[in-house]
């Protein structure tokens, strides 16, 4: 048995790369692959091969891992003879360097099968993809680094390390631009006009660079991607078996909602995270998203929402929320001027 490579050197884009497996002797080679990393695939896992050569293809998935460099094993292992390895190295791009978990561009499900308890009309199941990886905040942003950039803190339940509520989706905005400055960023929105209430913004015109390096909130699709982590049941670690505030075996793993927060938000990351790294995507406080709420039809590649409306989508449910209002695929919606001990935000990044 020859193989054509040794060892595979996965760029920080290269998300697949290939080596053969040559019949070096008589007869028949049969052969099968093993893998050592859950980030690593190869296929196909068997074969055989008389006189030509089998091409095996090694896959990559970077989705969740820190910045650095990665190294795992292909190993094949003929019939008869020795075993033989290829050595697979990866390396992973670096970006906002702690805090952040960047996702892979993919495609998923959006929405929620007719037969989950407790859903609602809403939420029609469509294939979307994204074609732009997104740097996500582990955490929603704490009351500390809300009060580092804006020198100001409304939320009700006070805490440095609870999340910031009581913000407005244009307070949100700012903050994302502002974050953007201090930390050397192009700010992604244009913010036109503002009308204050105090110190919170009430109304504005914004416009949204998306070629811009700068913070910014998720996009609808981009949130429910994030929070199902690949998943498809009712919430990131499992189905739904309560639609109210009772006790059902997942939710209350990974979110603070009205069966378990006692009428007030937590600390973030103090649940389980996702799949993906992710905290707090469940309960806890409402997550402002970027778009309009709007229908949602079929497929759909990189979409933003409707081009104007009344209300933007909040996303992931709070401290007070029913287990059904939590679930990945609930759609919330408010004016953009509203404020509440209830709503904050997740920081985002396109992945350029």
């Amino acid at each position: 048995m020859a193989l054509s490579w040794l060892q595979l050197d996965f760029s920080a884009v290269e998300t697949s790369l290939s080596f053969t497996i040559t019949n070096a002797g008589t007869g028949t080679l049969t052969w099968t692959i093993t893998d050592d990393q859950p980030w690593l695939t190869a296929g196909p896992t068997s074969g055989s091969t008389t006189t030509g050569a089998d091409e095996v293809t090694v896959t990559v998935d970077r989705t969740g891992l820190s910045a650095g460099s990665y190294s795992g094993t292909v190993t094949v292992t003929p019939g008869t003879g020795s075993a033989q390895d290829v050595t697979v190295q990866m390396s992973v791009a670096g970006g906002p360097a702690q805090g952040f978990v960047l996702l892979q561009p993919g495609t998923f499900t959006m929405g929620s099968p007719t037969d989950e308890l407790c859903r609602d009309s809403d939420e029609t199941q469509h294939q979307v993809t994204l074609t732009r990886g997104v740097y996500v905040g582990v955490t929603e942003v704490t009351q500390a680094q809300w009060l580092a950039t804006m020198g100001w803190n409304a939320s009700h339940f006070s805490g440095p390390d609870r999340p910031v509520e009581t913000v407005t989706w244009y307070d949100a905005v700012s903050y994302c631009n502002q974050r953007s400055v201090a930390d050397g960023l192009t700010p992604a929105y244009t913010i036109s006009d503002p009308s204050y209430n105090g110190v919170h913004i009430i109304s504005a015109a914004v416009a949204w660079n998306q070629e811009a390096d700068g913070y910014r909130l998720l996009t609808e699709a981009e949130w429910e991607y994030a929070c199902r982590a690949g998943s498809s049941s009712a919430f990131c670690n499992g189905g739904i078996s309560q639609c109210y505030c009772g006790s059902g075996p997942y939710l209350g793993l990974v979110g603070w909602y009205c069966g378990n927060a006692g009428s007030q938000t937590h600390d973030v990351a103090q649940k389980d995270p996702n799949a993906w790294g992710l905290y707090d995507m469940h309960g806890n406080v409402w997550e402002w998203c970027w778009d309009w709420y709007g229908d949602q039809g079929g497929p759909a590649i990189d979409p933003t929402g409707p081009g104007s409306g009344s209300y933007r989508v909040g996303r992931g449910g709070c401290w007070y929320s029913y287990a059904q209002v939590c679930r990945s695929a609930y759609r919330h919606h408010d004016w953009p001027a509203m404020r509440g001990d209830a709503v904050g935000l997740r920081l985002a990044r396109t992945a350029f």
